[in-house]
């Protein structure tokens, strides 16, 4: 009796450990088979990037990236490279929505933000693009230009309070701070409109816009604080291109990034 009982517990541990045996096989099959799926289409993915088939690319990557998590890194590049060619497009709330799923993979990543903040600039997202620029601050907190483009923006939106403030905290990180030298005359000129016309001659910073239609009688005075001057439709207008940004950069020189385009009633004063 006792070795019929012995015999068929060995018996029922035998077939257990042959169906976790079976089980565990299966399981590292079908964890092959996923890495395998996942291999070709991030594959695919990479190929569509190459491409510049943007949709394609973000389709192929977010599959491979839900069969395996280490491809999520290429799937934030993709993001991104579609927000930059949106952007380029001037589908600048596209853009903003496909940065954004760059940032949730990639938060430590500066040059995304400064992409965000730009198409954010661009939709006069002012309170966005501030926030985009605080975590920037958080990230390379020496950098001061980050700091100056809080202070223009608070600027476009005619709180030069803050704008002043934000230009003070750049002094004491660079005190050699070109901005220092446009303070004075800052305090006395008129501010800024809070939204800039969508009809303009556009610099690299996305909020550097001519004031198009604004004569400098508009201003009741010639009013001249770092603007560059230029020669509009029958009016005197200004571009904010200011020298502690794009330093010795002529003022239609703008950078192959922006795929800027002056209209032709946009025309330097010499």
């Amino acid at each position: 009796m006792k070795r019929y009982s012995a015999l068929t517990t060995i018996i029922a541990l035998s077939v257990c450990v042959s169906q976790v045996a079976q089980a565990q096989r299966g399981k590292e099959a079908k964890a092959t088979k996923g890495g395998s799926e996942a291999n070709r289409l991030a594959l695919e993915g990479a190929e569509a990037l190459k491409s510049n088939d943007f949709d394609k690319a973000v389709d192929l990557l977010r599959k491979a990236t839900n069969l395996d998590h280490k491809y999520t890194p290429d799937l934030a590049i993709a993001y991104e490279r579609r927000g930059y060619a949106l952007a380029k497009n001037q589908q600048f709330q596209d853009a903003v929505q496909d940065y954004t799923e760059a940032i949730k993979i990639k938060s430590n990543e500066p040059r995304i933000y400064e992409e965000r903040a730009y198409a954010e600039m661009k939709i006069y997202a002012y309170d966005k693009a501030l926030d985009d620029y605080a975590e920037l601050i958080k990230l390379k907190p020496k950098e001061v230009r980050y700091i100056n483009f809080r202070a223009y923006i608070y600027e476009a939106k005619e709180d030069s309070q803050n704008s002043m403030a934000e230009t003070e905290k750049a002094l004491q990180i660079d005190p050699n701070n070109q901005e220092k030298n446009l303070e004075p005359k800052r305090r006395n000129a008129p501010a800024l409109p809070a939204a800039l016309p969508s009809r303009c001659c556009a610099d690299y910073a996305g909020i550097g816009e001519l004031l198009s239609s604004l004569s400098s009688g508009s201003f009741g005075r010639t009013v001249n604080f770092g603007f560059r001057r230029f020669a509009g439709s029958g009016a005197s207008v200004m571009v904010m291109f200011r020298p502690v940004i794009f330093g010795s950069i002529s003022t239609c020189d703008i950078p192959e990034r922006s795929s800027r385009t002056f209209p032709t009633s946009c025309i330097p004063n010499s």
